[in-house]
């Protein structure tokens, strides 16, 4: 019965540790199937500044407003938002090769967009609808 109980034990454990170690391609399918919402003005105000906005504006030589957006907040493990928060080299590699297959999936000038808050440990995730 003891046997039992520390498979049972182990199992949950297991379990645990996989759900906090979520992999890129998990974060990815969130991006692909995750519920989004409008674009708050907060981030608009975001990708006007950090040069997005401009990038897709010139290439596609039309302008967009806020209701041209919709993002998601990505459901990351207790482990990889703790490492953005502390600047963890090896969470923010991860994210470094998120931003480059997430980039890999279009052309550029990206339709969809990742911005990390690393004081609050957040990704943003901001696309054209």
């Amino acid at each position: 019965m003891r046997k039992q109980i520390n498979k049972v034990k182990n199992w949950k454990q297991f379990l645990n540790e996989n759900i906090q170690n979520k992999t890129i391609d998990e974060y990815l399918n969130q991006v692909e199937y995750g519920d989004y919402e409008e674009l708050t003005q907060e981030l608009y105000d975001i990708i006007s500044m950090e040069g997005w906005l401009v990038s897709i504006e010139d290439e596609f030589n039309e302008e967009y407003d806020r209701e041209d957006f919709e993002y998601l907040t990505l459901n990351l493990s207790d482990e990889d938002r703790n490492g953005l928060i502390t600047m963890n080299e090896d969470v923010v590699e991860k994210f470094n090769s998120f931003d480059m297959k997430l980039k890999e999936r279009g052309e550029y000038p990206y339709d969809t967009l990742d911005f990390i808050d690393y004081d609050n440990g957040i990704v943003y995730i901001i696309r054209m609808i």
